[in-house]
């Protein structure tokens, strides 16, 4: 899948400096516009930003980024690493993500893989992401054939998919 980080960036850049009739790249004014920058900033450090990077990098007071921060990790929009104190993105921002790929043509790129995967192996195909030990199954194509669950290290024979996931 093409990364879009940089258009994203330059797109979400242009809309907050469009109202500022200056191009020095100060923090917007308003509160949603500070959290949006924070938001960004969290999405494209690849191993989590720290509050002090994200505060500097974004214009934003450290208090204020602080705040902030926590408010969209209330919200599941980013995660706090409390070993490396770092923030990345939460599974909330992912699952908003994927809808935006699907309505952007995520079915255009990854359903006609999924459907020549299922009509080789005659198995269903799942797409998932991992969260933490579980999995989250983002999108699915039904096979002619359903397989059996192996039994968890729990010991149990259920599977934690969705219905339509499971075995």
């Amino acid at each position: 899948m093409k990364c879009l980080s940089t258009e994203w960036k330059v797109a979400y850049l242009a809309a907050v400096t469009s109202n500022d009739s200056s191009d020095t790249g100060a923090a917007p004014a308003d509160v949603v516009g500070r959290a949006i920058r924070l938001l960004v900033l969290v999405g494209e450090h690849a191993h989590g930003g720290t509050l002090s990077v994200l505060a500097r990098e974004s214009g934003v007071p450290v208090s204020t980024a602080h705040r902030l921060l926590n408010t969209l990790r209330r919200e599941g929009l980013v995660e706090f690493e409390p070993d490396g104190k770092r923030y990345k993105p939460g599974l909330r921002l992912f699952q908003l993500g994927q809808q935006a790929a699907q309505a952007y043509g995520f079915a255009g790129t990854a359903l006609p893989v999924m459907r020549r995967v299922t009509r080789q192996t005659e198995e269903a195909t799942l797409m998932s992401v991992l969260d933490g030990t579980r999995h989250l199954y983002v999108h699915y194509v039904d096979g002619p054939c359903r397989s059996a669950c192996a039994a968890s290290r729990a010991g149990t024979d259920r599977c934690t998919a969705p219905r339509w996931a499971r075995c």
